[in-house]
């Protein structure tokens, strides 16, 4: 892996060199990710096709091939794959899910200059006079492929702003979006 263990995954060699610098030779330029999540990490347990971690491939598309499948991406002590335990993907600065706090009431906390805002699929307006601190929007028109390409980008990016917090809305949990939810899930636990 080419990042430090629990940080945002690098998506492009400009990430790895930020983060690695002078700790490795070279980066073999290969361009950006093109699906920008990790891997699906799928085993056989007792017999039982299992997903490990959710990724690049669709819980319905192994599903196709191999029928129905047991679903464990978490794990405390001794994880089966990279990137089970709860607080993992995460930026540096705090998220915080929609689901968790909706965004009037993080707003009763921090002025919107302070604040990043990463909507699912449309952009949300600031309060009358004021300017987000950041702000894009993940998956535009609802573009699920294009919101886990663009997910660790946008994290690292809202990072490099100096805000002081993340909120970020959840996406449908359908296809890439269950991996996506995931991702933001464990970047949010702390």
């Amino acid at each position: 892996s080419a990042n430090p263990f629990g940080y945002v995954s690098p998506t492009t060699p400009a990430h790895v060199a930020r983060q690695l610098g002078g700790a490795i030779a070279y980066i073999l330029d290969g361009g950006a990710c093109r699906v920008g999540l990790e891997s699906t990490v799928v085993g056989l347990e007792a017999g039982v096709v299992t997903v490990h971690r959710l990724g690049g491939i669709p819980l319905e598309s192994v599903e196709l091939v191999v029928g129905p499948v047991a679903l464990r991406p978490h794990s405390t002590s001794h994880p089966a794959a990279p990137g089970q335990i709860e607080s993992h993907y995460a930026p540096r600065v705090p998220v915080v899910l929609n689901t968790l706090l909706p965004l009037a009431e993080l707003l009763a906390k921090y002025p919107p200059h302070q604040v990043g805002v990463l909507p699912y699929r449309t952009p949300v307006p600031a309060p009358q006079g004021a300017v987000w601190g950041w702000e894009a929007v993940l998956c535009p028109g609802g573009n699920l492929a294009l919101g886990a390409q663009r997910l660790f980008g946008l994290l690292r990016a809202a990072e490099q702003a100096q805000v002081r917090v993340l909120w970020v809305e959840q996406v449908p949990e359908l296809g890439l979006g269950r991996a996506i939810n995931d991702r933001l899930r464990r970047a949010a636990a702390r």
